[in-house]
């Protein structure tokens, strides 16, 4: 694993992870359908990814290899693709947030699989 500086991660784990799942809570209670599988859905993501990350670097797991990295990133960009067509009528910040994040998630995947460091490059990954 390459290194990552305990902000990030601590950053990924915390306002990534479990306030996004504290918000999917909160839209439970409103009734918010949408909201709570969008909120708690990838705030779970953020916990898994965190973990993927730490697991080998206490020796409790191996690191994962890219292909399976990218096998991950790709499932997590076709339930971005479905929660973005899901999105019709709601504002279009939100179906760009969708949309740009299924891009995002799917560019990821392809470097993982490729080993391009161009497309990481493109995803925003150095």
């Amino acid at each position: 694993m390459q290194a990552s500086c305990a902000m990030i991660l601590a950053m990924e784990l915390v306002y990534g992870g479990f306030a996004q799942i504290i918000a999917g809570m909160m839209e439970f209670r409103k009734g918010n359908t949408f909201g709570v599988a969008a909120f708690t859905s990838y705030g779970l993501f953020w916990v898994s990814f965190v973990l993927l990350l730490l697991l080998p670097e206490f020796g409790i797991a191996t690191e994962t290899p890219d292909v399976y990295m990218g096998w991950y990133l790709l499932s997590w960009g076709l339930l971005t693709l479905f929660m973005f067509f899901a999105t019709p009528k709601v504002n279009k910040s939100l179906q760009f947030v969708f949309a740009s994040l299924a891009l995002l998630f799917i560019l990821l995947a392809a470097r993982d699989f490729t080993g391009s460091e161009q497309i990481g490059t493109l995803a925003g990954k150095a």
